[in-house]
């Protein structure tokens, strides 16, 4: 019988690896990881890029937050993703603070970054 871990069972939308895909039982065969390790690169520079962006462009921080305050999905991910975010992405924000999911453009890759900022 198939449980879910009751921490993910709060987040709908994030599916852990190990359940998006089957597990091979050949501890040889490495192909999905080097493929999602390679699928993984250009996310993380592109998050890099983001962070940056965000830490030092005050004005950009603050129509971020502003436009999340506004709940303007559309304009908060546009912004996102004029600091060069080509990778698809799910956004979330709240009172608390913003929420950003990277997820690989090659669907048979298997990771996912959740970026998670506190306003």
């Amino acid at each position: 019988m198939h449980q879910t871990n009751p921490i993910y069972a709060s987040y709908p939308w994030y599916s852990h690896p190990a359940e998006r895909y089957p597990v091979t039982d050949n501890p040889q065969d490495v192909k999905l990881m080097q493929l999602s390790a390679k699928n993984f690169l250009v996310p993380v520079q592109e998050l890099h890029q983001l962070l940056h962006h965000i830490a030092n462009n005050p004005q950009f921080a603050k129509d971020l937050k502003t436009a999340a305050s506004l709940s303007q999905e559309d304009k908060v991910k546009s912004m996102i993703q004029s600091t060069g975010i080509q990778t698809p992405i799910k956004i979330s924000f709240s009172p608390e603070g913003i929420t950003v999911m990277f997820q690989p453009a090659n669907t048979a890759a298997c990771f996912a970054i959740r970026l998670s900022l506190c306003w």
